[in-house]
């Protein structure tokens, strides 16, 4: 009896064996599979239970487990360099979509990173302004203002930020435009059409924008009168906007306009007439153009073979110039017109969109309205200057008139033709390209026939390496570009150049 019980024991412990074994072989439960999970005081018997391997392979814990969700990096900025430690003049400013910088580009050829972030400068033509997340960011001053969702909506993208950063616009992709003024609220405009392309002129009044209508139009309108008086006029520029360019001229009177992107021509807003720059031979297929804020420059950019160039043309009449080449793929911001502090006996040049800038008796934006500033107008600081409200004026001269303005890069440009000498040709001197040698040829050989390296621009700072040699008939000298360390040869002539 004891033997048979003991071999009862051991059968049962057996059956308990097999069913613990067969239950701890089940897939683990997961809510995409079926469950063989058998409920507790269920009564089953050994032929009851498959112990037969499945076919399938058990799931991991680590399969089971819910994927991690990967999630895209936010927007985000670092500067880089203060904007004004930048030495005086005009900078092309472009965004490297490789590397995911903001770069100046000198006339002297030289590369200034401003600032870093992925993709936030694709969005606007502002070269001091840049909109990360939901923060207008002061690349100058690094002041930073919060700009808040358009009423719940999503598909409002900001295009155009003013010059002076204190007015957003955006075309909407359900229709509308939307404006928004620091300190104030976003305002929809022109609810029932498609708009794209919304760029605001630079003296802040106006915008102008592509309009699907049954067809798709350039059109401008008063934005102060729209804002203010809720009356939208639409003033139609051309009659199309199909893979256009444009961009506003400094004093808001002119607009280029290239169609398809090829070819450049310049429209007078308050005639219509038409005006044609280059020719579609001429400039190719371009992605962006960017007119300078002195008025004499338009840039373009254009990718070819792998290579991402921008080229130079003066408005008054010239063939475009390869001014500049990237291996990277880059998106042409705009321009950014560094000056320099101001001092006693500088000098300063009005720029063109400053058609409404006062100088004012006295040292205050309160004080009485002395003259109206005229673009190209030269002004000569004097040896007063006082801080008032955290703004430093300092008592000009223009012409016979005399008053007060506020030091801000945003009215003038350094006036480096002033103090200009004559130049003298030996080893070792500098020399500046003066405006009448604008486009000068910088060449691998000192000849006619000799390859073109750069094309030099007015501003250009160059030191005599070597010469003269004597070759077709010119005098030739090795010079070096003074930052970018670009060396050629280039025709001595005196009134092409001139020194400090």
């Amino acid at each position: 009896m004891k033997v048979k019980a003991g071999k009862a024991i051991l059968f049962l412990l057996l059956i308990l064996f097999l069913v613990g074994c067969t239950e701890s072989d089940q897939p683990v439960n997961s809510t995409n599979q079926p469950t063989d999970v058998i409920p507790k005081g269920t009564e089953v018997t050994l032929i009851d239970i498959d112990i037969t391997p499945s076919t399938e392979q058990p799931i991991s814990p680590e399969e089971t487990s819910q994927p991690e969700q990967i999630t895209e990096p936010g927007p985000n900025l670092i500067i880089d360099s203060r904007l004004s430690f930048l030495p005086g003049g005009l900078y092309l400013v472009f965004y490297d979509l490789e590397k995911e910088t903001l770069e100046a580009l000198s006339f002297q050829l030289k590369l200034t990173t401003i600032g870093n972030g992925n993709g936030i400068f694709q969005h606007s033509d502002n070269t001091l302004f840049a909109l990360v997340g939901q923060k207008l960011i002061n690349l100058q001053t690094r002041e930073n203002f919060l700009v808040p969702e358009f009423g719940g909506r999503d598909d409002c993208t900001v295009s155009s930020i003013s010059r002076t950063g204190d007015l957003l616009v955006a075309g909407c992709e359900e229709n509308g435009a939307a404006v928004f003024s620091i300190g104030g609220d976003w305002e929809l405009l022109y609810p029932d059409y498609q708009f794209s392309q919304i760029q605001l002129s630079p003296d802040h009044e106006q915008i102008a924008f592509c309009m699907l209508d049954g067809t798709s139009r350039l059109y401008r309108s008063d934005l102060q009168q729209c804002m203010l008086e809720g009356q939208c006029d639409l003033i139609q520029i051309s009659s199309t906007c199909d893979d256009v360019l444009f961009d506003w001229s400094p004093d808001a009177k002119l607009i280029a306009f290239s169609e398809q992107r090829q070819g450049i021509e310049l429209i007078e807003l308050s005639t219509g007439s038409k005006t044609e720059l280059l020719t579609s031979t001429q400039t190719g297929i371009m992605d962006d153009i960017a007119w300078s804020p002195d008025g004499r420059f338009i840039a373009y950019t254009q990718t070819e073979k792998e290579l991402s160039s921008i080229y130079l043309f003066n408005v008054l009449g010239s063939e475009p110039r390869l001014f500049y080449q990237s291996e990277n793929q880059i998106k042409l911001v705009g321009w950014l017109n560094a000056i320099t502090d101001f001092n006693p006996t500088e000098q300063y040049i009005v720029l063109p969109s400053e058609n409404q800038f006062w100088m004012k008796a006295g040292p205050s934006v309160d004080d009485f309205d002395s003259k109206l500033f005229l673009a190209g107008e030269k002004v000569r600081v004097m040896d007063q200057v006082e801080v008032v409200d955290g703004q430093k004026w300092w008592r000009v001269r223009v012409g016979d008139s005399i008053g007060w303005v506020v030091e801000s890069s945003n009215h003038f440009q350094d006036d480096w033709t002033y103090g200009l000498l004559s130049p003298v040709f030996e080893p070792g001197r500098p020399l500046i390209v003066k405006m009448s040698g604008n486009d000068l040829r910088l060449r691998e050989m000192p000849s006619l026939n000799g390859v073109v390296k750069r094309y030099l621009i007015p501003g250009m700072r160059l030191k005599i390496i070597d010469g003269p040699a004597v070759v077709d008939k010119f005098n030739w000298w090795l010079v070096e570009i003074e930052e970018s360390k670009i060396y050629g040869w280039v025709a001595e002539e005196a009134l092409w150049y001139a020194t400090d």
